[in-house]
């Protein structure tokens, strides 16, 4: 299954633009490839995107253009080709 990911804010140093992810399951979710993503990426990761195994609310993400919010939060599941967008601005003084 490939999964392409693009971004805004803190997570560009971590995703590059346009990135495609191929993983060996067609069994995946949102909360799946954010566990991906933190592996990886320890420093950045999860931690940006995640209080207490919720999504913070200063950060959106869309599958195909549509909120997670609005579909199954992290249990969102993935399909071959979908385009994941994070949305996670700076904060902080």
């Amino acid at each position: 299954m490939k999964i392409r990911l693009d971004r805004i804010g803190v997570l560009e140093d971590i995703i590059s633009a346009n990135t495609v992810l191929t993983f060996p399951t067609d069994d995946l979710t949102v909360g799946d490839l954010v566990e991906a993503m933190s592996e990886k990426h320890k420093k950045t990761g999860k931690g940006e995107l995640l209080s207490r195994g919720e999504l913070k609310e200063r950060c959106v993400i869309l599958v195909n253009g549509r909120n997670i919010r609005s579909l199954r939060g992290l249990q969102t599941s993935l399909r071959d080709g979908d385009t994941v967008f994070f949305a996670v601005p700076a904060t902080g003084g």
